[in-house]
């Protein structure tokens, strides 16, 4: 179980439901004022400790970065896609950012740990994560030698 996650959402309030989704949708985040935040996750994620960090990370970055709803809409403008995009993207920046920080990166990477499977397996994410995790790492490490 990812205790530490969970008990940030418990801190902030955040409802963490565990549903039995009979579609390909893994979780969700909902928000509306005057309630408390939900994040709904489905039961399968249990299989996977890798995925379900990713995963339970990624929708707390949904709260954590502003998202109005991660809940499923149809979209009939393009700008309405883009904007879902933008927040998917700061949601998973989010997680990767929480979920490796720079200093620990730093030093698995001096250790030689620089493979994405490893390093996925070092920090028990999805490979994606470390990804996208490696290119915002880069990125401030290159602007610091500016």
């Amino acid at each position: 179980m990812p205790y530490k996650l969970l008990k940030l959402a418990y801190n902030k309030g955040i409802v963490v439901e565990y549903l039995d989704l009979q579609t390909e949708l893994e979780a969700f985040y909902f928000s509306r004022p005057g309630c408390p935040p939900v994040i709904g996750l489905s039961k399968c994620l249990y299989d996977n400790l890798s995925h379900y960090r990713t995963v339970l990370a990624h929708e707390l970055g949904h709260h954590f970065t502003g998202t109005k709803s991660n809940a499923t809409h149809t979209y009939m403008h393009y700008k309405d896609r883009i904007e879902m995009s933008r927040e998917e993207y700061y949601a998973m920046a989010w997680a990767a950012e929480y979920l490796m920080p720079d200093a620990i990166l730093d030093e698995a990477i001096k250790k030689g740990i620089v493979e994405i499977g490893d390093l996925g397996r070092y920090f028990n994410v999805d490979a994606e994560l470390v990804k996208l995790r490696l290119v915002l790492f880069f990125c401030k490490y290159r602007k610091k030698l500016n």
